[in-house]
């Protein structure tokens, strides 16, 4: 089994919840930025829209909420366009993923951040990770779904993150998903 390795979500999008398209659909509001155990730093920008952790309604009960649905950003993104966006030195650049890879940054981040929220269990993240790898090989064969738009080019991102970024501090933004 894959022993996820602990990284920081440090802007966890500001997710909005659009409840005028079907399905529970979610839409990034700022960026979504994680650092990796290695110091990389991966981005997603505001306006991808995902689903949270596609998980089948016959399973989903108390699954259907946790830290899983944080690690679903990239995890749908990267399934979606087949890359992702990481940041060197201030700059976006597009790394091309395999489904492996994908799955596993899923687990790195959903478990650095149920380490940190009070009640998650071990087991159900362990359960959830299984699950994507075991089924979702469908998904990631299908690549891009026709209902997202098309990504922005890497210079338009470019752009919009430098105008985000400029004199921000982002020291303390999502404390508020942390129990107390």
């Amino acid at each position: 089994m894959y022993q996820p390795r602990v990284g920081e979500l440090t802007c966890d999008g500001k997710p909005i919840y659009k409840s005028l398209w079907p399905g529970k659909k979610f839409q990034l509001d700022e960026w979504w930025t994680y650092e990796d155990h290695l110091g990389q730093v991966w981005v997603i920008p505001p306006g991808f829209v995902y689903d949270l952790a596609s998980i089948p309604s016959w399973m989903a009960g108390s699954l259907q909420w946790g830290a899983w649905n944080v690690g679903a950003v990239p995890h749908d993104w990267a399934y979606e366009n087949g890359y992702l966006l990481r940041v060197t030195h201030g700059q976006l650049e597009e790394v091309p993923v395999t489904k492996r890879q994908t799955d596993d940054l899923f687990a790195d981040v959903m478990f650095s951040v149920g380490r940190k929220i009070r009640g998650t269990q071990r087991w159900r993240m362990q359960l959830v990770y299984l699950a994507v790898r075991l089924f979702g090989k469908g998904v990631w064969l299908r690549g891009r779904r026709a209902s997202q738009p098309v990504s922005p080019s890497l210079e338009v991102l470019q752009r919009l993150y430098d105008q985000a970024y400029e004199n921000v501090d982002m020291g303390h933004r999502w404390e508020h998903l942390y129990v107390a």
